[in-house]
């Protein structure tokens, strides 16, 4: 952690990705620095290995950091990555995905691009199937985790 405080003062990045398991050492390190990402970065995005974070928990991460903390969907099985919209708080889906609803309360993930090696509703465990309608991508499938 105190490596990522030195790459951020050399590097000044504008925005940062932290793993999830990385993002309390970092806030810790960046106190006991002295190191303030408040006017440094834009925004910070936290990645799970599978799955997001709770909106509670980047609130959180947003309070020690001093900025925007913005969620990270990820399951490698499905090939899905999606960052959290600005606008509504919900991951949006590109077009290459059709996300279904299970009875289970879990939604699965078909991936149509994948030709060789596809993912046919692949289960990415509990979370909710929204209706289309963010200003930003009104077309676009959105679930929240």
């Amino acid at each position: 952690a105190g490596r990522m405080v030195a790459i951020v003062e050399t590097l000044k990045p504008s925005m940062l990705i932290v793993r999830r398991d990385l993002a309390a050492p970092f806030a810790m390190a960046l106190e006991a620095a002295g190191v303030s990402l408040a006017n440094r970065v834009r925004w910070v995005a936290i990645s799970e290995v599978e799955g997001a974070i709770s909106r509670f928990e980047a609130d959180q991460l947003s309070a020690h950091f001093g900025g925007p903390v913005w969620r990270i969907l990820r399951s490698d099985a499905a090939f899905l990555v999606a960052g959290e919209c600005p606008g509504c708080r919900a991951f949006h889906l590109d077009r290459a995905y059709h996300a279904e609803g299970l009875a289970s309360g879990h939604v699965a993930i078909t991936t149509r691009f994948a030709n060789a090696c596809p993912a046919v509703r692949f289960d990415i465990g509990t979370a909710t199937l929204l209706q289309a309608g963010c200003a930003l991508e009104p077309r676009a499938q959105r679930l929240e985790c």
